[in-house]
């Protein structure tokens, strides 16, 4: 059985689905799933004394930039991902590239710069997107809807909805994303 491991950071919901989805078809394709989110309680030594055939690498995109414990933890082991003959993965989660418009724009500046940056040549990558969360709860609510609601009396009625959240991503995309990775191998 081929060992993955799944690396990613984030505390925010939708990213934490997107991983545990891919480790679900991975895990229904025949492989072993190791599954670390770098922002909570993340050992780096659970990783580094083990040898995996595969990884999948995530970050979500905040303010243009990859999530600082994923990179830093990359740049740390850069090794462990340029072995030869192990498999890498690589996807962003980020709403402002969702649109089909902005699909390889996404993978660009946010997949293929990294990639480049740091050296490393993913097998395989895709960017989804995000959720914008506008609920009570969001940490960006009351800015967020006062510049929207602002905005809506500038617009045509109607040409704005705010919405508690809006999902910006595909599941049907993520599932060909971990069945694509699994043909790797």
């Amino acid at each position: 059985m081929k060992n993955i491991a799944l690396i990613f950071g984030s505390q925010h919901e939708t990213t934490i689905e997107i991983a545990e989805k891919i480790a679900e078809i991975l895990i229904q394709n025949g492989f072993n799933v190791e599954f670390h989110n770098t922002a909570i309680n993340f050992s780096p030594e659970g990783i580094l004394r083990k040898e995996f055939d595969g990884f999948v690498i995530e970050s979500g995109i905040q303010m243009g930039q990859w999530n600082p414990n994923v990179k830093n933890f990359i740049v740390n082991n850069h090794s462990q991902f340029t072995k030869k003959g192990v498999k890498l993965g690589m996807f962003v989660t980020c709403g402002a590239v969702q649109s089909s418009d902005r699909f390889s724009k996404g993978n660009c500046d946010y997949v293929d710069f990294f990639a480049n940056d740091l050296g490393l040549t993913p097998d395989l990558k895709a960017n989804f997107g995000g959720v914008y969360d506008f609920s009570y709860h969001s940490n960006l609510n009351i800015a967020i809807k006062f510049i929207l609601k602002n905005k809506e009396k500038i617009e045509k009625q109607g040409q704005i909805e705010i919405k508690d959240e809006e999902e910006s991503f595909n599941w049907d995309e993520v599932i060909t994303f971990a069945n694509n990775f699994s043909k790797l191998f």
